[in-house]
């Protein structure tokens, strides 16, 4: 019989500018939107795209850190607890 666990200190709800880390070290941030039905989304960082739209911030992962459509999510990284830096560099050029 497999044995659940289940972390019920892992918060549920959202706030913007969450950094969400999903088992496969994808990175995502929480952001506002611009359409009325949907005034939240889901956004990939290293490309930027939107990975999913978002009604509401309330009640979006599960206490096993699953939802969303992003994958498993490992650890949700509050908005006051990091500081995002980038590093843009060319590529090599192929020829």
């Amino acid at each position: 019989m497999p044995i659940k666990v289940v972390d019920h200190s892992f918060r549920t709800n959202l706030k913007l500018n969450d950094v969400l880390v999903t088992e496969d070290e994808n990175y995502y941030i929480v952001l506002e939107n611009d359409s009325v039905e949907y005034p939240y989304r889901i956004v990939d960082i290293q490309t930027f795209k939107t990975k999913r739209n978002l009604s509401k911030l309330e009640k979006q992962v599960n206490y096993s850190g699953s939802s969303l459509c992003i994958g498993r999510i490992e650890k949700i990284i509050d908005s006051e607890e990091f500081e995002l830096s980038f590093v843009i560099k060319p590529r090599e050029s192929l020829l």
